[in-house]
This record gives structure tokens, sequence and C-alpha cells, in this order.
């Protein structure tokens, strides 16, 4: 439970009686018991308590775990933190400003990418200028914005040797558990991955938040929360790859991260979608490409792949990480990163280690299932 903050410092009254539940919580967890119990007492003998007060007490009997020695989790939504309680929270390594944690594509990625089809091209303009959205500027003017341009970049995605196809499920409820005793509630407005039901965190690859026009700070909070969540249910589920991708964008302007499997998280710059459209729709194409490619399931490579061991590793040869892309260096030559194949076994990929063959036709052969995911 957490208390909306006081508008200004209250003055403590001796008339009063003071109890710091949070501080029982923290260095008294076996006399959690006791406190619910003389909460009990206090409804009891007081008949005639102001209703308020009575539903304060209640509240905070909730709160309290019913077994003595459990320690409390507070409910927290995503919502309401700031950038730092939010990294605070749940261990994300960031610091927002900071050169070393700027994200940015590489010169030579800097290419033109296949541009957006006439149809949303069209739609997102139209959209935009509509004087009907400009007074109140809803936040769901901007999910259908978000709509048009996620389902024409999937359409130009390449990954029809894929097992799995991503697919956009929105309004994805989720709750974090974190090491302090905190459950963070949230709901994402978009996740993208190989998943048949919402709540597969660990089959998700991407997530994606939306905010009103103008709004765009509120979301990167939410956002970094959200990857967090889906890189824990990754990590717990074994998955060959953590690296998790993320954009936030209040329709004008965009906002890219991704959190690696040292739980670092990279941000890009502001990107403004008049001046840099461009640079948005190539961003996203990239880190869609990307992320499809760090899972067995969805990578359209599925013989001789190279690439899927040293995911993290590779990325350094498309982006830089940092002022001086010291974080993560990518390298060219394909022998450190090993050769795999996707193999199917009872509906599930798997990865299958080779090695050169001994100047066989065939060229390799198998040493090694691992189980994806």
């Amino acid at each position: 439970m957490m208390a909306a903050p006081a508008r200004k410092k209250q003055k403590i009254s001796p008339a009063h009686f003071y109890l710091d539940i949070t501080e029982k919580f923290e260095k008294y967890p076996a006399d959690i018991e006791h406190i619910r119990t003389s909460f009990n007492q206090m409804l009891q003998l007081n008949q005639n308590l102001h209703p308020g007060a009575r539903s304060v007490i209640e509240s905070i009997q909730r709160a309290l775990p019913l077994v003595a020695g459990v320690e409390a989790v507070l409910s927290l939504q995503a919502s309401t933190l700031s950038l730092d309680e939010a990294t605070n929270c749940i261990g994300i390594d960031f610091e927002l400003g900071d050169p070393d944690y700027r994200w940015t594509l590489q010169g030579h990625q800097k290419q033109p990418s296949k541009p957006l089809s006439e149809w949303a091209a069209t739609t997102i303009q139209n959209i935009r200028r509509s004087k009907y959205l400009r007074t109140f500027r809803p936040e769901s003017a901007v999910r259908t914005l978000l709509d048009v341009l996620i389902c024409d970049r999937l359409e130009l995605l390449d990954d029809r040797s894929a097992a799995k196809h991503l697919k956009a499920i929105p309004e994805v409820q989720m709750e974090i558990s974190t090491k302090h005793h905190k459950k963070i509630s949230g709901r994402a407005d978009w996740t993208l991955g190989y998943m048949d039901e919402k709540d597969k965190l660990q089959e998700m690859l991407v997530v994606i938040e939306a905010k009103a026009r103008g709004n765009i700070g509120a979301a990167l909070p939410q956002l970094l929360i959200y990857l967090g969540g889906i890189q824990d249910a990754r990590s717990t589920a074994e998955k060959t790859n953590k690296t998790v991708f993320g954009m936030a964008t209040d329709s004008d302007q965009f906002i890219f991260a991704i959190l690696q499997g040292d739980r670092k998280a990279f941000v890009s710059k502001t990107l403004d979608w008049l001046d840099e459209k461009d640079l948005i729709v190539l961003f996203l194409d990239n880190i869609l490409r990307d992320a499809i490619e760090s899972s067995p399931h969805t990578t359209p490579t599925r013989t001789g792949n190279k690439r899927i061991k040293k995911f993290e590793q590779s990325l350094g040869t498309t982006y830089t990480f940092g002022d001086h892309g010291s974080s993560n260096t990518g390298t060219d030559n394909d022998s450190d990163f090993g050769t795999w194949n996707v193999v199917e076994i009872n509906g599930v990929s798997l990865l299958q280690l080779c090695e050169e063959g001994d100047g066989d036709n065939e060229g390799r052969r198998a040493v090694e299932y691992l189980t994806d995911g």
C-alpha cells in the first residue's frame, strides 16, 4: 500500500498515536501478527469509531500478511512511479541524460528502409492533421496511429521461414515482483511476441507504450518496468536470449529502448516524427528484425545460424551503446558465434549445435540440443 505524498509537512501532535507500518514491515517481520491483532482489538473496542478511520484501519489490515513472520508485499501502480523509483524497484541500471546510456544506430545502418506503405502514410498524416482531435489530444488517437504503424512494419518484416510469427497483443496486464517486497502492477499498451496467451510474458520480445500527445516523458518509467518484468520472466524460463526491446511514443515523439541481459538499459534520443520520420521507421524496423532473430521460435535463419547464441554481442554491429560504443562491441568473425540449426521436436523449437565436418559434403554434424526459447 502506498500513500499519496503530503502537500506540506505535517506537525507531530502529542495527542495522536503514530505507528510506522513500513518500519515494522522492514525491521520487525515477526511482529506483523501482533500488529494485525492490535488492529482487530482496536476495531472491536471502538464500535463508534469514525467510518473514515475504520476504513483506513481495515485497509491497513488487508495489506498485512495473515501469517506471522511473512514479510509484507506492498502493491504499487507502474503509472505512479518516477523514473528513479522505477529503476530502483526493479534493479535496472540507467541514468537519464548520461551519454553512457545512449542508444543509437550506427552510421552504416542509417540507410533508407522500406518506406511506409501509401495507405499507412496517408492514414497517419490524416489522423495527425485532424482538427477534431486537436483540443483534447486523446491517447486513443495515439493508439490508432500505432496500430497503423505496427501493422505496416510487420507486413514488411521478412519472417516467412520462422516457425512462429510475431503477434501484437494489446493491453497486457503485468505484475512484477521486486526484491524489495513490492509488487508493481501495470498494463502495457502493446507487446510483440510469439505467445498464444496474454499472460505468457516469457514469450514476449518487444514492449510498446503510448501516451497522449505532449506526455512522452511519462512513458519511460512504465516502459522500463515492463521490459524488466518480461526479462525476469524470460530468465526464469531459461530462454536463449534475455534482451528485450521497447518503444514509447506520444505520436509526435518517439523513444526506443533496449534492456540487456546484465540489466543495463540504453535509450535513444527523443526522435521527432515531423523531422525524423524515416529514422523512426528505420529504428523500428531494426528492433523488429533483431527481436525475431533473438529467439529460435521466430528467427528466419533456421540452418547455419551464426548469431543466435552470441546475439547480444552481435548487436554491436548495428547499434552504438553509450557515448563511445564501448559497452557492447560486435564482431565480424562468424566463427566466434558458433553455428546452430533450429529443429522442431514435439512442437518446440530447439537449438542444435553444429561443428564443421571433416571434408564431407554435409559439412556439419549435430553435437548438442538446447531448449529454447
